[in-house]
């Protein structure tokens, strides 16, 4: 893709852009997750690529409350403690999976988010936890878990 930037590891996402999954990542940074978002105005795209946890600790992406504009699309997450956390403002989720995570799949902390076309299946809380939003659209996902949505 023209203008990505590709990733190869666990690392920190500091500047707007688009940014792909060059390869399936394992495991976590030493701050408790895989990828960290800390700039607004962000895509990640996981080109069908997978995060996978390790021994269901951390998160497999985390997106900054002072983040917005973020958008994560067409990846699994999966053996974490939590698959993805997202506590910023106007953030769309497309096409994720988040399995087997031992906890949450997807945490949602924030308002005006899009969660659409995504499944969340074998996770041991709920699949989608919201958590003091407002305005969000969720709609053509798939659910099954120990609890669905909370």
């Amino acid at each position: 893709m023209q203008g990505a930037h590709y990733i190869s590891n666990c690392t920190n996402i500091t500047s707007p852009g688009l940014y792909v999954l060059a390869s399936d990542l394992s495991g976590h940074q030493t701050a408790g997750y895989c990828i960290g978002v800390f700039s607004s105005n962000v895509t990640l795209d996981g080109d069908g690529h997978s995060l996978y946890g390790s021994y269901h600790e951390g998160l497999g992406v985390y997106v900054n409350g002072s983040s917005r504009n973020v958008t994560i699309e067409d990846m699994e997450v999966t053996d974490y403690r939590t698959g993805l956390g997202v506590y910023g403002n106007n953030d769309r989720v497309f096409n994720v999976t988040a399995d087997n995570n031992e906890g949450d799949g997807l945490i949602i902390y924030g308002s005006y988010d899009v969660i659409e076309g995504s499944r969340f299946v074998g996770n041991m809380n709920y699949g989608l936890y919201l958590y003091f939003t407002y305005g969000d659209l969720i709609y053509d996902n798939l659910f099954n878990n120990t609890d669905n949505v909370y």
